[in-house]
């Protein structure tokens, strides 16, 4: 490593290598939150995927390179990145026609051979891309327009008959649970209560997204629509209305 110590890149001890690891070196993605004050998410955009850059195997030291090098390319190659308005717009964002759209004027733009280094080193699975509907290069994207909402239920298992007023749903449960169906079809400032034995919870759309932004992104909600936690009614006491 050699003596000149003025060197910015000089290591001559595990010391000095933690050091450069620890304090200049990005940090771990779950990390960047703690370390920067901003993201795209805070300038009111969502980061989609062409390729999807998970697929729920979280047992990373079972990973081999190949494996790193593969979700390190479609986790943050520009080939495979695009933004779309709205910090919540996932529906957008994983639409196979806006995938699709994307998908032929990224080609188009990066050239035939960085196109093809990125399929390459993302090990060349687009055979999800191959099987969305064709482009022909244009796309209308209307934003801010009202789309129709699946009807409200009026009852979920468990709920009991109340007289709430027009636009609030209740449902009972034995612990703080959030049910993806009740609350994505409600407006931002429509409201749901659960009845629970430790009290009944009260949010509007709005003010559960603003409380737990991590839940709607979590594979339970997502995928089961369900998402509950043992000590989750301590982090909404503020939401309680009733004990």
């Amino acid at each position: 490593m050699g003596n000149n110590r003025s060197h910015p890149l000089q290591l001559d001890s595990w010391a000095d290598f933690n050091t450069l690891m620890c304090s200049k070196i990005a940090t771990h993605m779950f990390d960047v939150p703690k370390c920067v004050a901003w993201s795209a998410n805070s300038f009111g955009w969502y980061v989609a995927h062409i390729l999807p850059a998970k697929n729920r195997n979280t047992a990373w030291r079972n990973w081999s390179r190949p494996e790193v090098a593969r979700r390190f390319f479609r986790t943050l190659h520009p080939c495979n990145l695009f933004f779309v308005p709205g910090v919540r717009n996932r529906e957008l964002g994983e639409s196979t026609s806006v995938i699709a759209h994307i998908l032929m004027r990224f080609s188009e733009r990066y050239g035939s051979d960085f196109w093809q280094d990125f399929v390459r080193r993302s090990t060349g699975e687009l055979t999800p891309a191959a099987q969305l509907p064709a482009s022909d290069g244009s796309l209308l994207v209307r934003l801010g327009e009202p789309k129709p909402r699946p009807v409200r239920p009026q009852k979920v298992t468990n709920s009991k008959p109340t007289d709430l007023a027009q636009g609030t749903v209740r449902y009972s449960a034995s612990r703080l649970t959030f049910k993806r169906d009740v609350i994505e079809p409600l407006a931002e400032d429509e409201a749901f209560e659960v009845e629970t034995p430790f009290g009944t919870f009260r949010f509007t759309k709005r003010q559960f997204y603003e409380d737990f932004p991590n839940i709607p992104r979590t594979e339970s909600y997502r995928s089961l629509g369900i998402y509950h936690g043992a000590k989750l009614h301590q982090k909404a006491l503020h939401r309680r209305i009733r004990v």
